[in-house]
């Protein structure tokens, strides 16, 4: 590990605040100050900060906007796309004016994975562009929006089970072969064919494994995709001031109490900045391409945007949400702060 950076210890420190905040809510503490966000149709006092949700499709880009609004934290009917939402943001006697625009999810194609790309033209197309980004990710529990896109996402991992049980299989006969002194018994085949497949076994992640990672590697892709689409508009726009990203890793009432540690080994580059997975990298990579000096805002949380358990099908992928409604307020309540924060509000 390198020498510690302070841009990337500040981000790190917040996502712990955050850890803290959720952890003691049942004993008073308030997680951060309080920043209100409103709809509004009044004329704006001062200038207006463009902000650009966007995430893959059934991350919960929809339900992370009521969040914002303060919503506690139960399922509503989602919003429509990609409608510029005109919100104030308040703390105390300050004011900060925001156009958010929920990026829609993608149209699926027939594998219900390689979609068409968000429709980002409208801000991402120099010289426009957003002051600042909130980008969803779900940690693996994407949710599908209807019964066929399910049935293909089972089908894919099903497929990817088999051929990783053949080839740990094939690799396990080949290893036991190549020690051999002599020609095995009819026996010691048995026995070892029975031995193999214990071991291909204990190999093989569980269903619900399978699944988080594949969910991760097609998000993985869309930020790839996503962040080509922002480095022009951003790193070569001399006229892009005071720039902000959010990864906002969403569903934490659904990882918190058993997967925190590999969510945030996943999302969070450490204290050096020095990736050690491949989102960290695509992330650090964007971040870099602005040199030291020029480097936007960054915040990475936890954040839980309502309350739903999880469920792709029957034994794969269930998970109950285990978050009370002070766990809920605590991750939005941190959510704002940041938000507000990073639009001039103060810290």
């Amino acid at each position: 590990m390198g020498e510690p950076d302070e841009y990337w210890t500040d981000v790190r420190d917040r996502w712990s605040r955050v850890v803290s905040a959720v952890d003691n809510s049942g004993a008073g503490h308030s997680g951060g100050g309080r920043v209100s966000i409103a709809e509004t149709t009044r004329r704006p006092t001062s200038d207006i900060i463009p902000v650009l949700v966007a995430g893959q499709r059934g991350v919960g880009k929809s339900a992370l906007y009521q969040a914002l609004l303060g919503d506690n934290g139960y399922i509503r009917q989602r919003d429509e796309d990609h409608v510029p939402h005109r919100l104030v943001l308040a703390a105390g006697r300050r004011q900060a004016h925001v156009t958010l625009v929920v990026s829609p999810g993608q149209t699926a194609g027939g594998d219900y994975s390689s979609g068409e790309v968000d429709k980002w033209d409208a801000m991402l197309k120099p010289p426009n562009h957003p002051t600042g980004v909130i980008y969803v990710a779900a940690a693996g529990y994407d949710e599908p929006w209807d019964p066929r896109e399910v049935n293909v996402l089972e089908e894919r991992r099903q497929r990817r089970e088999d051929e990783l049980r053949r080839q740990v299989e094939a690799r396990l006969w080949e290893q036991w072969q190549a020690s051999l002194d002599a020609t095995p018994t009819e026996e010691e085949r048995r026995d070892r064919a029975e031995q193999i497949a214990r071991e291909v076994e204990a190999a093989i992640p569980s269903p619900s494994e399978q699944l988080w990672a594949q969910n991760r590697n097609v998000e993985l892709e869309h930020f790839s995709r996503f962040c080509q689409n922002l480095m022009p508009c951003w790193v070569d726009n001399p006229a892009a001031k005071d720039l902000w990203f959010v990864l906002a890793v969403t569903k934490a009432d659904l990882y918190w109490t058993d997967q925190l540690g590999q969510v945030e080994e996943y999302y969070l580059p450490g204290a050096d900045g020095e990736p050690t997975s491949d989102f960290q990298r695509q992330l650090v990579t964007l971040i870099r391409a602005f040199g030291h000096r020029n480097r936007p805002r960054l915040a990475v949380l936890p954040v839980a945007g309502r309350r739903q358990d999880y469920r792709f099908i029957p034994g794969v992928g269930e998970k109950q949400a285990m978050f009370d409604d002070m766990k809920f307020a605590a991750v939005q309540r941190s959510l704002r702060t940041t938000v507000g924060e990073f639009c001039g509000l103060g810290s």
